[in-house]
């Protein structure tokens, strides 16, 4: 009986200490996984980053330009004035968790292939470089959502991009925004010097397009059909060669932003006062000679 009553006790006693351990192993499992994400990348990855900076400074992951999550470079925001950069290594697809790139205003005047096997990236800005042409592999860039570039030659396949959401391009040709149509995502557009004269009706198909600025082109007229934007709030077609504000858009009484700076427009309908809702227009550089008492009933005006 003693026997029996020892041995309960030894199997009790292994039973507790067992589910003590379980439970220290739990804890310790639960600490890890609410650690804080590594804040420091391999060095090989700093490598690059330090390649594209021209010098090591020990910066990696330190400061704003360069950000890691999780082990690894995510973020790269290289807008520099001093010391430009002037190209980039090869060795940039060793950063395979990037995310975002941004490395302008520079001197850069060619992408290497090896940029295009960054399979993650979803924010690409080279503008205001020097970069004539981009090579079609921009396709395999299937995740972008933000694209900027100031290059003469586009590639076709950039309109096959289709996660696009925001796109700027300088240059180009008037044509170009019959190709943009594709990108049915697009909620932001910007096409600058482009020679752009005519805007396409097709443009209506662009349904969650937000803003739309064709800034510096040789458009003579706003379209009607642009009221049919259904969530256009920005529109700016500054330097181009408009000469009236066609009475349709004052159908757009949801418009946060009008800039038409640098145009041939004389008169400012009454209908101006539609805008309700408008706080930032831009009518400066124009051949307006009288302002209507109507534009002074836009009590959300803050910028003129």
């Amino acid at each position: 009986m003693k026997l029996f009553l020892y041995t309960i006790n030894v199997f009790s006693i292994l039973g507790l200490v067992l589910a003590q351990t379980i439970s220290q192993e739990q804890k310790s499992n639960s600490v890890q996984s609410t650690a804080p994400e590594q804040t420091t990348a391999p060095i090989e990855e700093c490598q690059v980053y330090y390649s594209l900076l021209g010098k090591n400074d020990g910066s990696c992951c330190n400061n704003s330009f360069c950000t890691c999550n999780n082990g690894h470079i995510t973020k790269i925001y290289l807008e520099i004035f001093v010391n430009p950069i002037k190209e980039i290594p090869s060795s940039i697809n060793k950063l395979t968790e990037l995310e975002e790139l941004s490395i302008c205003p520079n001197e850069i005047k060619e992408v290497p292939n090896e940029l295009y096997q960054l399979k993650k990236l979803k924010l690409l800005n080279l503008s205001k470089n020097p970069i004539k042409k981009l090579s079609p592999l921009i396709a395999q860039l299937t995740e972008l959502e933000d694209l900027s570039l100031s290059v003469k030659e586009i590639p076709n396949e950039i309109f096959s991009l289709k996660k696009l959401k925001n796109l700027f391009l300088e240059y180009g040709n008037e044509d170009i925004l019959t190709y943009v149509l594709k990108l049915t995502e697009l909620e932001r557009l910007e096409i600058n010097n482009a020679n752009i004269k005519k805007i396409p009706n097709e443009i209506t198909q662009l349904k969650k397009l937000q803003s739309l600025y064709l800034e510096k082109n040789n458009i003579e007229a706003i379209p009607p059909f642009i009221k049919d934007l259904p969530k256009l709030i920005h529109l700016d077609f500054n330097y181009n060669k408009i000469e009236e504000i066609p009475s349709e858009l004052f159908q757009k009484k949801n418009l946060i932003t009008l800039h038409l700076n640098g145009n041939a427009i004389e008169v400012i309908p009454p209908s101006i006062k539609e805008f309700s809702e408008m706080t930032n227009l831009n009518l400066n550089d124009n051949k307006i000679k009288e302002i209507p008492n109507e534009l002074f009933q836009l009590k959300k005006l803050s910028f003129l």
